[in-house]
């Protein structure tokens, strides 16, 4: 539990309209986002890399199979796109027009020794 205590300890130094103290419960669910958020993206270059690998084992083949069973069934798929850079240097003005602001919350999660 050193790693709660220091990120309580943190918030406790200055309480103001921004910051808020919170439970242990809350400092865990902080805790597991940032392990769920390193997991996945340590899963998505798994995946990535087995997905190279696949493609290479196949070279033209579209299917892979293994006892007679599809293992691996590979298509290819295109898709029309919106050049939203090429746009904007085409037509800098109209581009300028349509420009919206979104904003989101971003939840940031410091590292913990």
């Amino acid at each position: 539990m050193a790693k709660a205590k220091a990120i309580t300890e943190a918030g406790s130094a200055s309480t103001s309209a921004t910051t808020k103290k919170v439970s242990r419960v809350i400092v865990s669910k902080a805790q597991r986002l940032a392990i769920v958020r390193a997991e996945a993206n340590d899963l998505n270059k798994e995946a990535e890399a087995l997905r190279a690998e696949l493609l290479k084992v196949a070279g033209t083949a579209t299917t892979l199979i293994h006892n007679n069973l599809v293992v691996v069934s590979i298509a290819e798929r295109s898709a029309r796109r919106f050049d939203e850079a090429e746009f904007a240097k085409a037509y800098p003005e109209l581009y300028e027009a349509f420009m919206v602001v979104k904003t989101s919350q971003v939840v940031n999660v410091p590292k913990q020794d």
